[in-house]
């Protein structure tokens, strides 16, 4: 403590050798001479009076040579009159019988006050410190000189900041530490309680105590302005408070708004989106995450610009800040208690970009752009090179329209790393009849076809008069600009434009072009006077261009039919009527206009105004990261090369190629336990089944998620899930195990091989596999002799498998139970190899068999006909069942191999894809001894382990799932924490068989993240998972290839991924806060432990920017 140097007058021995014996320090209090000595701080007399008075008669005060001799002779095996002995031996004073007890209790802590101790000034002698050797020190009891007046004596001022420091040392020795404060009686703070009532001024003052809500309150926020506080509570109610300096109260309530659901976060954007403008996020009870725009000077209005169903569950924390990467725009975090963490990119509208071409051989570039558009004078690009002109990657351009508000244009030759920031370019300067914009993210710039580019935007092509124009160019529909080479310096450009003639640009018109494209505003008013216009064909107007353009100027719309030609529409006022409208695009055979307005999309049409410009606000999700549940069907892998995985009651759709979440599926109320793919040609459909009982059937096109249909199931969880599609019957066979119902199972139709709608509710047909519980099921067909039969593989808790063949009449018909497990059945997978089918089981008894089904050879143990109870033995002359297909046709069942390697349950298995080259059968296992085996036949027929991937570490705890990607090049699994891994195999001709490396996968909390902080670039999570979690924005992530994926699709252009680099804390309770301390570069929280904890970024992370991760 800083003002351990100096002991006062007043202070009594009593209780600075209190505070030792309690401790346990005792023997850091030593005698030297007639002095004692505690630690190395204070020096007193042996003689110095202390305030504990003897209760005997004509009793006194115990001076603190006594008192520490009877504390060193205090013990379990005390006794008073051998300690009278030795104290009349060594010639010290005596604590009498009757004081001897309530001394030791107090000497000990056991007790905190006692009759015998009398509070005031004690006489302590001379007092010996380490402020003794300070000769700077002032005498101890003389003011210092700070505190004396002028005379040199010391004030009132002096005197009360003495009489505090004494109060504080006197008090502060019991609880300077850890230790002491819990050997305190009771454990109170009793005694620094008194102290701030004594006159010690706390350092926090209650300024304002207001009514938030009449129910639970669940997050507050200030907005940066420091004025307004935004408070959410539990009965859905968002409060706004002003803080109003002159009123008697601190805070007063300036708004309220009412939510359909309780707010559980909200969150104020650290900046301002415009002038007076902010953001404030929302989070809701139901999952919902909407955000508000606050506009303090618009009488502190609210108003949703933005809301979605993100999470399916309630959202426990918002977390902003700026994002370095952008000027104005900003990352939002939100966790929710679905164990999912999602990061959203904040952008407003941004200012209109207008785009060089980057070549120092273009006519136009960076040198002279500034010059040209700010003045309209041209100067070629070597001339301004030689005049020391320096380029810049950016300008500002500020330009105004008639009676307009200046617009500022962003001029740049740098290309946009995002799709977003190419949304807002406007115009486009091309030289040369290359395209010289390489990322260019609209169609037809590759082949030269930039018809629809320029439709888009304005374009603008400069060349001087001699020169011929590329018939490309011309193909492009740019507006061509022709510059004189004798007179190119005099081309002022901007004041010429009134005598515009062929030669010279029309600057005025260029500029009235671009701004044509400014992004527009919606009015309500003119969509309720679109829907009163006349009819109009339709089915020109089946594609709607909302922010088609740019934006238009006042009183247009632009629309797009499907054939890609783009309409533009103007309003006609006549007689103070707003409902007509005239079509400005295609004219008709005779050459006049036709009148027409759009009916069914109006709410789509923009309409601008010039007068009113609304800050738009765009909000897209940057990342999703959630981990797999603890499920063996959990994860699955599409032949459109998209991988889905459950995520709780999520459903996560990931690309590997372009390593991001594509979107996420809500909807079930439990959590989500098995997935499949189905196999209709020409669709995404996924099937996924839950703990509600309930399976859903998604379509997924282009990314975009819609539920066909919710089937149900059974009253318990759905365990396993297995398709497949009957083309001869032109029906979907849909097949769902459940813990004691069976096996559920649907024939759906279809209409040309796919599937278009599910009436609802469609009951299944109901199997009883005779099973307690079902863990597994799959599906596969006949042989192609038998025709389009359908076998079923079911797996459960009897350590068996049953097979079942599909009946003429839809309903399964039991075969052969095949028996050889000793543990429960938990994963199956059938395969089809020349001249057989494989069915592989994997079990809890740390073994895989794999099953062959054959025809009828000439063994002449063989049993006749269908036996349902014939069973599989490892007894090489045992009969070998059979499976009746349809009519006379058969399978003769044996065990073709028992692979023996794991060390631990085997959770799944997968057949590779045989591919066009029809390569042998490959077996992938998942098991919880933390590795995948790849199992193949040698030659002999031998099953041997061709490889093994796997994660090295005791802190793995194994896998559930493992599956193939469509092509077979690459495998996938998820393990118990949640993460998902891949591995790609090198080699993509026939046979090729190189080594295996791990590709980018994403991992993610698998419980409630209860809170989020941003540490820098870095946000920083805390699950119930009992993890904390680092993620990282990287950039320039390299993409995985085509054959990883199992497709063709391209990767995203440009943009941000994001990884989780680090896990700070890993222990055994669950978390419930986290603090970031940014300068430094630590983090602090707290979980089920009594202390919380706390950990420090190595300097690797602390000195880490964006572009290293």
């Amino acid at each position: 403590h800083p003002h351990d140097r100096r002991l006062r007058n007043d202070m009594d021995p009593l209780r600075l050798l209190r505070e030792y014996v309690s401790g346990g320090r005792l023997e850091e209090v030593t005698t030297v001479g007639d002095r004692v000595h505690f630690g190395t701080r204070f020096a007193l007399p042996r003689s110095a009076r202390t305030a504990y008075k003897s209760q005997a008669k004509d009793g006194a005060f115990y001076d603190l040579g006594a008192l520490l001799f009877y504390a060193r002779n205090l013990g379990p095996t005390f006794k008073y009159a051998d300690y009278f002995k030795k104290a009349r031996e060594a010639g010290v004073g005596q604590v009498t019988f009757i004081d001897r007890k309530d001394l030791e209790l107090y000497l000990t802590g056991k007790i905190d006050k006692s009759a015998a101790i009398e509070e005031g000034p004690q006489d302590l002698g001379p007092v010996e410190g380490p402020e003794a050797v300070d000769p700077g020190l002032p005498p101890l009891g003389a003011p210092s000189e700070e505190a004396a007046g002028p005379g040199g004596v010391g004030g009132k001022e002096g005197d009360a900041e003495e009489a505090t420091l004494r109060r504080v040392l006197a008090n502060e020795l019991q609880l300077r530490d850890r230790n002491s404060m819990l050997l305190v009686p009771g454990r109170s703070f009793h005694k620094v309680l008194a102290l701030l009532r004594a006159g010690c001024a706390p350092p926090f003052t209650l300024v304002a105590r207001v009514k938030a809500a009449s129910r639970l309150l669940f997050d507050v926020s200030w907005a940066p302005d420091e004025a307004t506080l935004a408070t959410g509570s539990r009965d859905g109610i968002v409060a706004l408070w002003r803080a109003a300096p002159g009123s008697s109260e601190a805070l007063t309530k300036s708004l309220e708004l009412r939510r359909g659901s309780a707010v559980r976060a909200l969150a104020f954007c650290p900046g301002e989106l415009a002038q007076g403008s902010f953001l404030l996020a929302l989070g809701h009870e139901d999952g919902t995450l909407c955000v508000l725009r606050f506009r303090a000077q618009s009488g502190n209005a609210l108003e949703v610009v933005w809301q979605r169903a993100t999470h399916a569950g309630p959202v426990r924390r918002l977390a902003w800040r700026r994002d370095d990467g952008e000027e104005g725009s900003f990352l939002l975090a939100s966790c929710s208690s679905d164990g999912s963490v999602r990061i959203w990119h904040v952008a407003g509208s941004g200012r209109p970009i207008i785009m060089v071409p980057p070549g120092l051989t273009s006519m136009v570039n960076m040198y002279n752009i500034g010059p040209l558009l700010e003045t309209g004078t041209f100067k070629p690009v070597e001339q301004c090179r030689a005049e020391g002109v320096r380029k810049s990657d950016r300008l500002i351009i500020s330009r105004t329209m008639g009676r307009a508000k200046p617009v500022a244009y962003e001029v740049t030759d740098q290309e946009p790393r995002h799709r977003r920031d190419w949304d807002r370019v406007v115009a486009v300067f091309c030289s040369g009849k290359a395209w010289q914009f390489k990322k260019w993210p609209f169609p037809g710039a590759s082949s030269g076809d930039l018809l629809d580019t320029f439709q888009r935007m304005a374009g603008a092509y400069l060349h001087y008069q001699d020169e011929q124009i590329d018939p490309a160019v011309k193909a492009w529909k740019v507006k061509v600009y022709s510059l004189s080479r004798e007179g190119r310096h005099r081309d002022i450009m901007g004041h010429q434009a009134a005598q515009c003639t062929t030669g010279t640009i029309n600057w005025r018109q260029m500029y009235g072009d671009v701004a044509f494209r400014i992004q527009p505003t919606v009015f309500q008013s003119d969509i309720d006077a679109i829907k009163k216009a006349r009819e109009v064909d339709h089915a020109k107007l089946a594609e709607v261009a909302a922010a088609w353009a740019r934006g238009l100027p006042e009183g247009w719309g632009a629309t797009r039919d499907g054939s890609g030609k783009v309409y533009y529409w103007h309003k006609v006022t006549k007689k103070g009527l707003r409902e007509n409208w005239m079509r400005s695009g295609p004219r008709s055979e005779e050459g006049t206009e036709e009148p027409c307005a759009p009916s069914r999309a109006a709410e789509a049409v923009a309409v601008s105004s010039n007068t009113t410009k609304a800050e738009t606000v765009h909000i897209e999700q940057e990342h999703h990261a959630a981990g797999c549940n603890r499920a063996s069907q959990a994860l699955a892998w599409g032949r459109s090369g998209l991988i889905a995985y459950a995520a709780q009651h999520t459903i996560l759709v990931y690309d590997p190629q372009a390593q991001r979440v594509v979107t996420s599926l809500l909807g079930h109320t439990g959590e989500v336990r098995c997935l499949v793919w189905l196999p209709t040609p020409g669709q995404s459909l996924l099937a996924s089944g839950s703990c509600d009982g309930t399976i859903r059937l998604w379509s997924l096109h282009e990314n975009s998620p819609l539920e066909l249909a919710v089937l149900p199931a059974a009253t318990t969880p759905v365990s396993s899930l297995a398709a497949l599609l009957l083309p001869a019957e032109d029906r979907l066979l849909l097949c769902a195990s459940s813990g004691g119902a069976g096996v559920a199972h649907w024939s759906l139709m279809l209409q040309n091989g796919a599937l278009v709608e599910v009436q609802a509710p469609a009951q299944p047909s109901t199997l009883h596999a005779g099973q307690p519980i079902v863990h597994s099921v799959a599906l596969t067909h006949g042989p192609a002799s038998a025709g389009d039969s359908a076998l079923l593989a079911v797996g459960g808790v009897d350590c068996s498998v049953s097979l079942y063949v599909r009946g003429p009449g839809g309903d399964f018909l039991p075969g052969p139970r095949l028996k050889g497990h000793a543990d429960w059945v938990r994963g199956l997978a059938w395969t089809h190899a020349p001249g057989r089918l494989l069915l592989a089981s994997a079990s809890q008894d740390r073994y895989i068999r794999v099953w062959s089904l054959a025809a009828p050879g000439s063994a002449p143990a063989a049993a006749p006909g269908n036996e349902p109870e014939a069973e599989a033995l490892l007894t090489r002359f045992a009969p070998r069942p059979r499976l009746a297909l349809s009519g006379t046709e058969s399978l003769e069942v044996m065990l073709e191999a028992l692979l023996v390697g794991h060390e631990d349950w085997v959770q799944s298995v997968a057949w590779q894809p045989a591919g066009d080259e029809g390569r042998a059968p490959c077996l992938l296992s998942a098991s919880m001894d933390r590795t995948l085996m790849l199992w193949q036949p040698d030659p002999s027929g031998l099953w041997m382990s061709a490889a093994a991937l796997g994660d090295a570490g005791a802190n793995h705890l194994g896998y559930y799932t493992g599956v193939w990607s469509p092509c077979g090049s690459a495998a996938a699994a998820h393990g118990y924490t949640g993460s998902l891994h891949v591995w790609r195999r090198d080699g993509q001709a026939p046979g090729a068989e190189g080594p295996w490396h791990p590709v980018p996968a994403p991992t993610g909390h698998v419980a409630a993240v209860v809170d989020a902080a941003w540490a820098g670039d870095c946000l920083l999570t805390v699950s119930e998972d009992q993890t904390a979690r680092c993620w990282a924005r990287c950039v320039g992530v390299e993409n995985g290839d085509g054959a990883a994926r199992g497709g063709t699709r391209e990767a995203m252009a440009g943009g941000h991924r994001w990884r989780e680099v680090a896990r700070p804390q890993v222990h055994g309770h669950d978390f419930s806060g986290l603090a970031v301390v940014p300068e430094a570069a630590a983090e602090a929280s707290t979980s089920g432990e009594v202390a919380g904890g706390s950990s420090r970024a190595p300097p690797c992370y602390a000195s880490c920017s964006e572009e290293k991760v």
